[in-house]
């Protein structure tokens, strides 16, 4: 089997909020940007359960409390989109999840060290 595990923007690299799923299972979640919806979708139309993620990532690694699994994007891409869209400096995102709460983020310009 193939899996890409990590699957992520870099202007997401600092997760802000500490979350506690004890039933992951049937959750909407969401994804705005500048307050539009982009994405609205259920963890039950995941290809993989969550139980099934979990129990396939534990064969090979520890998964310690505060883990943080991603497993890429349910559909609305804004790459497919009709015209694309792409996220840019000073872009507003929320991600939310039903039950759990949410993660807001303001993208700022990519930080280049001197050469």
């Amino acid at each position: 089997h193939v899996f890409l595990v990590n699957q992520m923007c870099g202007c997401f690299d600092q997760i802000k909020q500490l979350i506690n799923v004890r039933s992951p299972v049937r959750k909407n979640h969401t994804f705005d940007v500048n307050g539009v919806k982009k994405q609205d979708s259920n963890t039950a139309d995941m290809i993989f359960s969550v139980k099934q993620l979990i129990a396939y990532l534990s064969q090979d690694t520890t998964l310690l409390p505060g883990t943080v699994i991603l497993t890429g994007t349910p559909e609305g891409v804004g790459f497919v989109r009709d015209p694309p869209e792409f996220l840019k400096p000073g872009d507003d995102v929320e991600v939310a999840i039903e039950g759990i709460g949410s993660l807001h983020n303001t993208l700022v310009e990519p930080w280049m060290e001197d050469e």
